[in-house]
């Protein structure tokens, strides 16, 4: 009997272990919903002194996927965020105000969501405000664009207008 209540311990205090390791690892994701979730799940269980090993373990594990599958999702999402900013330093709007105010905001959501640093409205970005980030560099490029493309056609429309003089000496 006692080698099974020491066995149990033992076994109890290496879950608490892992436990502590899964919690450790939800660095840069740890204040998305599901893993806030999983980790109060784990925390409330840890919180039971008489929590069994198992219940500790599959706690952990939960927490354990939820950050792996969120580790990738951010790493898409930055992936992506630094292509679109790769794209539009190269772009033909690269130096529309819109467009280099649209990179900044996007290389601080970035960077602030990996080191879990607040913004200024003090919440820390999650992987859904750098895709939304992400966007906005998109919709900035299309609205540099288009403002572009609507001063080639005035311009255009100015030389027409002066086609009969045009030529004439001032």
């Amino acid at each position: 009997l006692n080698k099974a209540v020491a066995d149990a311990q033992a076994d109890q205090e290496a879950a608490r272990a892992a436990a502590a390791a899964a919690i450790a690892a939800m660095t840069p994701v740890s204040n998305e919903a599901n893993i806030l979730a999983a980790y109060k799940s784990l925390q409330d269980i840890l919180d039971m002194q008489n929590a069994t090993a198992d219940e500790i373990t599959n706690a952990t594990t939960a927490l354990t996927n939820a950050t792996t599958t969120e580790k990738g999702t951010r790493g898409e999402a930055v992936t992506a965020a630094d292509s679109a900013i790769t794209a539009a330093q190269a772009g033909d709007n690269a130096n529309d105000e819109g467009v280099q105010e649209a990179i900044e905001n996007l290389q601080n959501v970035i960077d602030n969501a990996t080191s879990e640093t607040a913004d200024a409205d003090g919440k820390v970005p999650l992987t859904a405000d750098i895709e939304a980030a992400t966007q906005a560099l998109a919709q900035a490029i299309s609205d540099a664009a288009a403002a572009r493309e609507d001063a080639v056609t005035a311009a255009q429309d100015m030389m027409g207008d002066t086609a009969p003089v045009s030529l004439e000496p001032d």
